[in-house]
């Protein structure tokens, strides 16, 4: 496992080491009192011990699972091409490729998730295999339906809030954020706001500055041949995984998020991983 990304995150590291020393330093002197002997070999041992437990943890951001090439020659085309990812693919592909050398087809946050070994500085999750990934993303689909969360519209929603602006800031191209919490424009700032086209419809210019994720659903809800406010009938009333129109979903999500075609082959392995949506 990569631990340190950057010279950023080793420094960071360090801060957390020592912030972690005087913790279990006052820790042992609040239960053990004042400790007899050497104590600059006590608190070399704390140091040690603090930064084993960090460099232990999965949570240092790391860029790349090591064997993404692997998996990605095995599981992606493009355009119907398989590809091996020498030097003329990683240039061709250079702006594809940021969820995929993670082993995370569906850019999935967090490093919670079965079969993640860590994060990016972001949040996204770094996995040993692609197919906890996938997984991961019919996990997240199942609570959603567990919430009513059903249709293309609702699901690309919660992905893409339309109340942001691309890339989470206070203001892109003249747009404004309005989503609670986070960045947000100035308190003098006159432009368009970024949110939901009351007749369904973004206005001219909104698409290049905030989350559309109309374009999303489209996609989502044409692969299984229903509207994009209507159900998606991925799971059934028991719970069962409606495999057919899983893969069709996942397999357009996929390609909206890293530009390739995923093998159906991993997302039908990943929804018998993710078993019953209860």
């Amino acid at each position: 496992m990569k631990i340190f990304s950057s010279r950023d995150e080793v420094t960071k590291t360090l801060s957390r080491t020592l912030k972690m020393t005087r913790v279990l330093r006052e820790f042992w002197f609040y239960y053990f009192g004042v400790i007899n002997g050497d104590f600059q070999m006590i608190r070399a041992a704390f140091i040690t011990l603090a930064f084993f437990l960090f460099a232990i943890s999965p949570s240092f951001a790391q860029d790349t699972a090591p064997d993404w090439k692997k998996f990605a020659s095995e599981y992606l085309t493009y355009n119907g091409q398989t590809l091996t990812f020498d030097a003329a693919d990683l240039q061709r592909h250079r702006n594809r490729l940021r969820c995929v050398k993670m082993n995370n087809y569906g850019c999935v946050m967090g490093p919670s998730w079965q079969g993640a070994v860590g994060n990016d500085q972001v949040g996204h999750a770094v996995f040993e295999h692609p197919k906890w990934s996938v997984r991961a993303v019919v996990r997240d689909y199942c609570s959603k339906s567990r919430r009513g969360l059903r249709s293309a519209m609702q699901i690309a929603e919660t992905y893409s809030p339309w109340c942001d602006t691309l890339g989470t800031v206070g203001v892109r191209n003249g747009w404004g954020r309005s989503c609670t919490g986070g960045p947000q424009p100035p308190a003098d700032f006159k432009g368009p706001l970024c949110a939901k086209p009351a007749n369904g419809t973004p206005a001219a210019g909104q698409c290049g500055s905030c989350n559309c994720p109309d374009g999303v659903a489209q996609g989502m809800a044409a692969s299984v041949k229903v509207g994009v406010n209507d159900n998606l009938a991925l799971f059934g009333a028991d719970g069962s995984p409606n495999v057919s129109n899983l893969v069709a979903v996942l397999g357009s999500k996929f390609r909206r998020e890293t530009g390739f075609a995923v093998n159906e082959g991993v997302i039908k392995e990943a929804i018998e991983l993710a078993g019953q949506c209860r």
